[in-house]
């Protein structure tokens, strides 16, 4: 199976490159009107999708926040970067302790965990909140 090459930069949909250049300014309603415009005309990688994630959430919409989330995590994992995936699957486990649904926060938590197994002592900071979460702490 061959790769596909990257677009480039006048292949990006407009609303994708504005939806960024939103982000970044923290322009947070702009930013999520932008991506999601962007995601109804063309696939979102990982990234945009955990950009728009957030932007949901400081635009008034955190309602839409997890799935969007859960979309960032799926992408992620099908783009190999595990790392990204279990960090995500992290946020995505705080907002259900915040929203008390202990049970499901610990499912993510535990995808998490099962992500991180055998990776580099980079990634301790994710594993101290594995940890914690075995130790009761959420």
């Amino acid at each position: 199976m061959s790769e596909l090459a990257a677009p480039t930069q006048s292949e990006v949909p407009e609303a994708l490159r504005a939806g960024r250049e939103a982000f970044v300014r923290h322009a947070w309603s702009e930013a999520f009107e932008q991506l999601t415009q962007a995601d109804a005309v063309t696939t979102l990688d990982g990234p945009d999708l955990e950009s728009l994630a957030i932007a949901a959430f400081f635009a008034g919409h955190a309602d839409l926040r997890v799935g969007i989330a859960e979309r960032a995590f799926a992408a992620y994992q099908h783009e190999g970067d595990v790392i990204r995936a279990a960090h995500t699957a992290l946020q995505i486990a705080a907002v259900f302790v915040l929203r008390g649904k202990y049970s499901v926060a610990t499912a993510w938590t535990r995808r998490a965990e099962r992500l991180l197994e055998g990776q580099a002592e980079s990634v301790g900071v994710e594993m101290c909140v594995v940890a914690a979460d075995r130790a009761g702490a959420f």
